[in-house]
């Protein structure tokens, strides 16, 4: 669908960014799921790269007419699949020189959904000096992280980031050869089939239970294995939302927190 819709307005710390590239998220699917016929235009979309035209009166001092830069965008403004683009410059950062403006508009969301659900919903911890895990009972102590769906956008960064953490063992799933292959060459230490037993397979590798799961895809499958593969008071994230309602006194019995 192409529409005219007017030129964006900038706010005080917005610039106005004329867009050379956007990538396509799950998450757009869903907004547009939830739009209702109201009779008016919604411009999707959540990653954006380009170059800035016009700089808010309050914008980051960071930032310069010229520069190109990428951001995944406000889900209360509108939508980065449009020729200009305004956005608050506090949520943006300059494209790295290494990358495409492609490649570039390709990674804020799963990068930032990965590191939300590594850092912050499983307790992995960056300080100052090192990357690594917060543990209140041993800070030696080797630990285990499945990502299940390790081959999409999240799972791919979530392997990446997963292996800066010293003594964590990251397992992920991939059903292909090709997917295999791809997990493989981010770093995953071991790779098991997602379309088989979850819990037999890590038992084979030698881990009857891991300290963390992370869900990139189709949680309603795992749910029952959960209880099984996760040690007591281990931490398992989902970045998807459930089809069904889940049985989540399956949990309890090993205390487990879900996020």
């Amino acid at each position: 669908m192409d529409v005219q819709i007017p030129y964006p307005e900038a706010l005080p710390h917005d610039v106005i960014v004329k867009v050379q590239a956007i990538s396509i998220n799950p998450a757009d699917t869903r907004a547009r799921c939830r739009k209702t016929k109201d009779n008016q235009t919604t411009v999707l979309g959540w990653d954006v790269a380009g170059t800035i035209v016009e700089i808010g009166s309050k914008a980051s001092g960071k930032f310069k007419i010229g520069d190109t830069v990428y951001y995944a965008g406000d889900i209360n403004r509108s939508g980065g699949n449009c020729a200009y683009h305004a956005i608050d410059s506090r949520l943006i950062a300059h494209v790295p020189q290494s990358i495409s403006i492609e490649d570039a508009a390709a990674l804020p969301l799963v990068s930032l959904t990965a590191w939300e659900a590594l850092f912050e919903r499983l307790s992995v911890q960056i300080n100052t000096n090192h990357v690594d895990l917060l543990l209140e009972d041993d800070e030696n102590q080797p630990r285990s992280l499945l990502v299940i769906g390790g081959a999409g956008g999240v799972g791919s960064m979530a392997i990446q980031l997963a292996k800066l953490v010293p003594q964590l063992t990251v397992i992920t799933t991939a059903s292909r050869q090709e997917t295999s292959n791809w997990c493989r060459k981010l770093g995953a230490d071991h790779i098991i089939d997602h379309t088989q037993d979850i819990t037999t397979q890590l038992a084979q590798l030698g881990y009857s239970e891991v300290d963390y799961v992370l869900i990139c895809n189709s949680p309603d499958l795992y749910f029952d294995q959960l209880s099984n593969m996760t040690r007591p008071f281990g931490k398992i994230c989902s970045i998807v939302p459930f089809s069904y309602p889940q049985d989540f006194n399956l949990l309890m019995k090993k205390s487990l927190s879900f996020h």
